[in-house]
């Protein structure tokens, strides 16, 4: 009885049987499909001239913030950070910052030049928001000041991958679509777990992140 349960739920839910499609359903089905590729490519349009107004004030935003900032190059990046946002500590968020990259680097030698090569500039401030994130366009990466000093080098390493895969796709000419988002972030948390596999590898202790991870990939099906 059993068997014959599992046998019905596999191969069709049960006994239920689907009312046959007529014209009309049809028909119904293809505008359904027509509406909304139409409203998606209005999205999309509309995406193509809005985003290069919205990511220019948002670099001009970040650039007058910047004025007066800390400078540094690291592994052939340029490092910008805002001192006053970091305690006035610049010399030490900007070492917190080298062990991540090292971490990187060490661990997992492929994910660490590409990052290098679509990420140009990175910038430590009060972003007031998210841990980090990229703007596109730019090749520039910046990580929240209060973030970055509680961190450590393993979790700032892996925010990192996230953000250098949202660089790699931006690099490639995807452009960022809304509609596009869930997709996107499932791409970059798969690149967090491979890396964390690295890590792992290490022997740093990081199987209650991968678990989190796994829930959140299967959460943006």
């Amino acid at each position: 009885m059993l068997g014959e349960d599992v046998q019905r739920v596999s191969t069709g839910l049960g006994t239920r049987s689907e009312p046959p499609e007529t014209g009309a359903s049809r028909l119904g089905n293809v505008r359904r499909v027509g509406e909304k590729n139409w409203l998606r490519w209005v999205r999309r349009t509309w995406f193509r001239i809005y985003a290069p107004a919205y990511y220019g004030r948002a670099m001009l935003n970040l650039r007058f913030g910047l004025i007066g900032a800390d400078r540094a190059s690291l592994f052939d990046m340029r490092v910008a950070i805002v001192a006053s946002d970091v305690g006035g500590d610049a010399a030490g968020a900007l070492e917190r910052l080298r062990a991540a990259l090292s971490l990187m680097r060490d661990s997992d030698p492929r994910r660490f030049r590409r990052f290098r090569d679509d990420v140009h500039t990175i910038v430590i401030c009060a972003s007031r928001g998210p841990a980090a994130g990229f703007i596109p366009r730019a090749s520039l990466c910046f990580v929240d000041a209060g973030f970055l000093l509680k961190a450590s080098a393993g979790g700032l390493a892996v925010v990192l991958v996230h953000e250098g895969a949202h660089a790699h796709i931006d690099r490639a000419g995807v452009p960022p679509f809304p509609d596009s988002r869930s997709r996107f972030e499932r791409r970059c948390i798969i690149e967090e777990l491979a890396f964390m596999h690295r890590l792992a590898a290490t022997g740093m202790r990081v199987e209650a992140a991968m678990a989190h991870k796994r829930r959140t990939i299967a959460a943006l099906r």
